[in-house]
């Protein structure tokens, strides 16, 4: 297997955020940036991981250990609400 390619911190948070489900509107509006932004970090991404789609990105990011399959989904902060 190739080794795993360099991610930025910022591409690595495009990913985490890609593999929750988020569209890259929802990533774009989470990390305050544009949605073109999104996209051209996914596209690196892709590019980086050897990949044809987003979800072949994903794919090989649990592949290559960016994700880990048995901390999956990454536990959120939920906040509770007292009526």
């Amino acid at each position: 297997m190739a080794s795993p390619p360099h991610v930025t911190p910022r591409e690595w948070h495009v990913l985490e955020l890609s593999a929750e489900g988020l569209s890259s509107r929802r990533i774009a509006e989470r990390l305050g940036v544009t949605e073109q932004t999104i996209t051209y970090h996914l596209g690196n991404l892709v590019l980086k991981f050897g990949a044809t789609n987003r979800a072949g990105l994903v794919a090989r990011a649990f592949v290559f250990g960016y994700l880990d399959a048995a901390a999956w989904p990454p536990r959120r902060a939920t906040t509770s609400r007292i009526a």
